[in-house]
């Protein structure tokens, strides 16, 4: 006699059946599953403090004015505007809520609530996407800038934009972004270290000079600094020592322990076209939902772009309502041997840099490839791959060419307000050597 399935175990495949239906786009072939990223992994990209979207929101975008390549950063009560874009996968428009936190300068929660940074109302929500033309899959574009009527910030500092499904408050991804007080004058300088390291590549060694403003009394105290490199927000470095005995001007760098990779590499992802041009894309199946992109195999010493900053930390999506995703097909050929204990993940533009379980590569034996796939939008991304050894990133295990790329640097300036006790972001400088 059979036996009965008992009643629980009924409702439980049930309950993971709707869950799995309710998470995001499934292809058909692959689902898009928004796990959990390990907060402890060292060395990774973005913040812990960030939310990575889930699989429904791709191409998401955040960047001041109308400037696409410019880092997220205003000027307090300049008029400016951010700019917030992305693509919901659905057939139906969608509501959402957005809110912002003020954060200190190591992106820990300051001490002022949101009466204090914000101009009465402490959120605001938005909808009215635009129906995509491209129904393979179907997507609603939407757009948000701020600060505006209802969402008005009145603290510099760093600070954490949250977006909300709306109705059940589900948070579904976070950016940081900053507001800079423009006060006093700063100039940074890169110096090039060559063969500073054992595997022969050069440093990169920041050095600043900041004429500060007069209300700043204790320099010494009040004042630190923080460095960036190429907008990875989780990879801001503090100097631990700067010399104040100029009035007015404090002279500070980032030490050479600390220096950032003077030729760090990305591989370009050029997807304007989906044709295949026999030189990164080889094959196209348009009939598959979505279509189905083949790209040329990368090997460990692939060709980088020389003397090229390849964009902003969120990609450049095509914006046009015709551009149409893909399911973009990526093999890759390590020469360096992969340990048992290792993983290798696909990272760049289009995924926000996140070291995420849906990007990470699979070994084909039958190949001899690693291989996975993402959902990508017609653009143009940087992209690479990374070794994650269990809780540590090593994104220079698979660069081997040391080309001169370019590379964008960010450099803060932070008072820490006596009064209030919060860290005031007083200026910032964009800097990229030729």
């Amino acid at each position: 006699m059979k036996e009965h399935i008992p009643y629980k175990i009924v409702l439980v495949y049930f309950a993971i059946c709707i869950l799995s239906a309710c998470t995001g786009y499934n292809s058909g072939q692959k689902s898009f599953i928004n796990e959990d990223t390990p907060k402890t992994l060292s060395g990774k990209f973005t913040l812990d403090a960030q939310v990575i979207p889930p699989a429904a929101i791709q191409s998401v975008q955040l960047y001041p004015g109308s400037v696409e390549t410019a880092p997220p950063v205003i000027a307090l009560n300049g008029g400016q505007s951010l700019t917030l874009e992305f693509d919901y996968l659905s057939t139906q428009v969608k509501q959402f809520n957005i809110s912002v936190s003020h954060r200190n300068k190591n992106w820990q929660e300051s001490a002022i609530g949101p009466s204090v940074y914000l101009d009465r109302f402490f959120e605001a929500s938005f909808g009215d996407g635009r129906k995509s033309f491209e129904q393979n899959p179907p997507y609603h574009h939407y757009t948000y800038r701020f600060p505006n009527q209802r969402l008005s910030l009145t603290k510099s500092g760093n600070y954490l934009l949250s977006v909300f499904e709306y109705g059940s408050d589900e948070l579904l991804f976070s950016l940081p972004f900053f507001v800079s007080e423009d006060r006093g004058t700063l100039e940074t300088r890169i110096e090039r270290l060559f063969a500073q390291r054992d595997d022969g590549r050069s440093l990169a060694q920041p050095f600043s000079d900041y004429r500060y403003p007069g209300f700043v009394q204790q320099p010494q105290f009040d004042l630190s600094f923080a460095y960036v490199q190429n907008q990875f927000w989780g990879r801001m470095r503090y100097p631990d020592f700067f010399d104040t005995a100029t009035p007015g001007i404090v002279h500070f760098h980032l030490e050479r322990r600390k220096a950032f990779i003077a030729d760090y590499e990305f591989n370009l992802l050029d997807l304007r076209s989906f044709n295949p041009d026999g030189r990164q894309i080889i094959d196209i199946q348009p009939g598959q939902t979505p279509p189905i992109v083949t790209l040329r195999r990368d090997v460990q010493q692939f060709e980088s772009t020389p003397n090229r900053f390849p964009g902003p930390a969120l990609g450049l999506p095509n914006d046009d309502l015709r551009a149409q995703y893909g399911r973009i097909k990526f093999s890759f050929n390590p020469i360096s041997t992969v340990n048992s204990n290792e993983e290798i993940y696909l990272v760049g533009q289009f995924n926000n840099w996140v070291i995420d379980p849906r990007f990470r590569m699979r070994f084909d034996s039958t190949a001899a490839l690693w291989k996975t796939d993402a959902l990508i939008k017609q653009g143009l991304y940087a992209y690479k791959y990374v070794r994650v050894d269990e809780e540590k990133m090593d994104d220079l295990a698979f660069d081997q060419n040391f080309t001169n790329s370019r590379q964008e640097y960010l450099t803060f300036v932070y008072y820490r307000d006596p009064q209030q006790n919060f860290d005031r972001l007083l200026k910032v400088e964009r800097t990229t050597p030729k």
